[in-house]
């Protein structure tokens, strides 16, 4: 997670201190306003501690952390409230609909999913995942055994008025990794070719399903290859976005802050946006990942 932790003492020495304890302990942390290209981009929360011999909270801010409370610094204790404030935040009430915008390889991405969204399909009776991308791009275990199993036909079906969003559940099989899925669509560039007003209303359909309540649904919705004007189409419908990207853009310039500020614009107040970085390795996901919260 990418923070900021602004430290007001006006002793330079002291704060100099302060800072180079806390960098050690938060080693992802904007330090003090260090970094500011990226912290304006992906710092998720600014965490302000404040020498309460010097300054008044009204001066800080809000929910600040004063230095001195029992006489002197306990960086120990000023870690366990910076991480108790990160603990708070991290923790999301049970999203119901995820959107995973991926610019990785496939592999990693699949293992990014059967890693980070497990726990996502235990929260409901049912977890569906739409892919809305290439055909070729989906994985080969999605398959259908059923005529009515496919991705085209719902994308074909749900724009219509009179489609009934519980129609959705005819459509779905199970797949190895425990989701309901519509398989793959009957030719590759069908999501395209349907457009993305198209993509909106089978999302918007099983938001429908979701909020009738008539069956505990929740919804990942897996994308590549679309605008990012077209993903700012969509990202308004879900309560939690995560982008997925390959390692080796971390450390490179890739537009990643423009996207997230064009999603930002155009979703609403309390949706979440997580930056993930995948592991060049393949066997993990690196830990500095960021995440931003739209305000």
């Amino acid at each position: 997670m990418a923070f900021t932790i602004i430290v007001f003492e006006k002793d330079l020495y002291l704060k100099r201190l302060i800072e180079c304890r806390l960098s050690l302990s938060f080693p992802d942390a904007y330090i003090s306003g260090q970094k500011e290209r990226v912290e304006a981009g992906l710092s998720e929360c600014t965490i302000r501690l404040y020498d309460d011999r010097q300054f008044d909270e009204e001066e800080v801010g809000s929910k600040a952390i004063p230095l001195f409370t029992e006489g002197c610094i306990d960086c120990r204790k000023l870690e366990d409230q910076i991480l108790n404030i990160l603990d708070t935040r991290e923790r999301v009430s049970d999203p119901s609909m995820c959107l995973l915008i991926s610019f990785a390889y496939m592999d990693e991405r699949e293992d990014h999913i059967r890693r980070e969204y497990s726990s996502f399909k235990e929260c409901h009776d049912v977890c569906i995942r739409l892919d809305l991308m290439s055909g070729i791009r989906m994985p080969s275990s999605f398959t259908t055994g059923l005529m009515t199993g496919s991705l085209t036909g719902l994308l074909r079906k749900c724009t219509d008025p009179d489609f009934d969003p519980e129609e959705i559940m005819e459509h779905l099989n199970h797949d190895s990794n425990g989701f309901m899925t519509t398989g793959k669509p009957d030719n590759p560039d069908d999501v395209f070719d349907f457009g993305i007003d198209t993509s909106a209303a089978l999302i918007s359909r099983i938001r429908e399903l979701i909020e009738r309540g008539t069956v505990d649904v929740s919804c990942l919705v897996v994308t590549e290859g679309f605008t990012v004007k077209d993903l700012t189409r969509i990202a308004g419908l879900f309560d939690r976005v995560e982008i997925l990207l390959p390692s080796r853009l971390c450390e490179e310039k890739n537009n990643i802050e423009e996207v997230l500020g064009s999603l930002s614009r155009n979703i609403p107040e309390g949706t979440y946006i997580k930056v993930r970085y995948c592991d060049e390795n393949r066997e993990g996901e690196r830990v500095d990942n960021l995440r931003v919260r739209h305000q």
